[in-house]
This record gives structure tokens, sequence and C-alpha cells, in this order.
């Protein structure tokens, strides 16, 4: 199963920042492969989230599918806001989605740039993913996004 890293946090937390760490990718408005030139392996990244920049579930499937079938491609990392949307995906609609390929392992961290040694907003993000099974991890915003992305990195053994 292939890794699929969703970094959550408010508008402008940092989620991009750590994703570009993460995976070299060149914007933060990034959606597409990036290709390691030394291996040729590969990780999909959405580096906008969906509540930002649109994507329906339709272009999302797609997307699962195509990275569940290249051999080449690790995984995807995935930028999403903790919002509740009226009219783009919310949280529980991408996880369903990735959960439905059962082609993926799920990593999902929380960013909160409040961070003061409590649980900041993982606590209301947890109890929306519970009824999915999703271990919510919590980052801290004061480190910076390198550090972040190196503890993503270890954990879910993207790269």
């Amino acid at each position: 199963m292939k890794p699929f890293v969703a970094i959550i946090g408010g508008k402008n937390s940092g989620k991009s920042t750590i994703i570009c760490s993460l995976t070299g990718c060149p914007t933060r408005a990034f959606r597409n492969y990036v290709v390691d030139l030394a291996s040729n392996l590969s990780i999909f990244v959405i580096a906008s989230s969906p509540q930002e920049d649109p994507l329906t579930l339709a272009r999302l499937n797609r997307i699962l599918d195509r990275v569940a079938s290249d051999r080449d491609c690790l995984g995807i990392v995935i930028a999403i806001q903790a919002t509740k949307p009226y009219s783009r995906l919310s949280i529980e609609d991408i996880f369903e989605a990735v959960q439905a390929t059962h082609e993926f392992n799920i990593f999902a961290y929380s960013l909160d740039p409040e961070y003061n040694g409590t649980q900041g907003t993982t606590p209301g993000l947890q109890t929306r993913l519970n009824s999915l099974g999703i271990h919510l991890n919590q980052l801290d915003a004061r480190r910076f996004a390198f550090v972040s992305a190196a503890d993503i990195n270890l954990a879910s053994r993207l790269i």
C-alpha cells in the first residue's frame, strides 16, 4: 500500500510550505507529479488544498486510480483546510474516497499555527475523523517546515 499523506490546517497555516519542503514541488499551487531524477520515482502532490483551489470528487478519484496503478509513484501528499465547505470537498469526502480504493495507508497531520503546547485544533478534527478510523497526528507549527517534513517522512516512509 502507498502512503497518502494529508497536511491539515487553516488558511495560511504553513501546509504548502511543509509540502514544498517534503516533496520539492516548485510552487504552493502545484498539482502534479514530482519526479526524483536520480531514481525516476515520483510523488503526486496537491499543494493547494481542495478548499482553496477546487477539486472535484471525480478528479480526485482519477488521481487516486492513476497513482495506485503507477509503479513508479510512491504515494500522494495533499494539503487540506480544516474547514467544513458547503460546495467543495470536505475532509470526510477526501478520506472516504481514499479509503474506498483500499490502496493507500493514510497519514494525517494537523498543523496549528496557534500551537502553544495544548491540543490546538486536533480534538475537533479527531472527532470528525473518528468515524473513519483515522488517527490524527499534530505538528508543532513553531518548528521549521523542513523539520516537520522530516518527521512526516520518517513516519510515512514516503521517500
